[in-house]
């Protein structure tokens, strides 16, 4: 049989090798090991802040939701009670009714002036046939 020659070479190579092979074993087994460390501590975590207003001044009367809680776009977050503005609303409506009296009235007068008319008509012709 023949047998290669082993050389310097292809024994460093060899041990090369092995110590490689060695040290890669040991590092995935020691990795695969290690429990993940956990830090306990204190603190205040901050997210994103949203700044909400109103379009119109008054006092708040409900709040829908706490701080922290989530929301969407066109969620009623809170209401408000405005005094002032019931009262000019409540005038508006007072005016609308007013109005509608009004129209009411005017559509009596209205009537009113056409029987007349036809009243005065038939007095003229009344008046033409004693004339004629």
């Amino acid at each position: 049989m023949n047998r290669p020659k082993i050389t310097k070479k292809r024994v460093l190579v060899i041990t090369v090798s092995f110590i490689v092979a060695g040290l890669l074993l040991v590092f995935f087994t020691a990795k695969k090991r290690t429990k993940p460390v956990i830090i306990q501590t204190s603190g205040l975590v901050e997210g994103i802040e949203t700044n909400i207003s109103s379009v119109v001044q008054g006092r708040v009367s409900k709040i829908c939701c706490e701080e922290g809680d989530t929301g969407t776009e066109g969620d009623i977050i809170i209401e408000l009670e405005n005094d002032e503005v019931k009262a000019l609303v409540d005038q508006a409506l007072a005016g609308v009714e007013k109005a509608k009296a009004e129209v009411d009235v005017s559509e009596s007068a209205i009537e009113g002036s056409k029987a007349n008319l036809k009243s005065a008509e038939a007095d003229i012709r009344n008046a033409e046939a004693g004339i004629g």
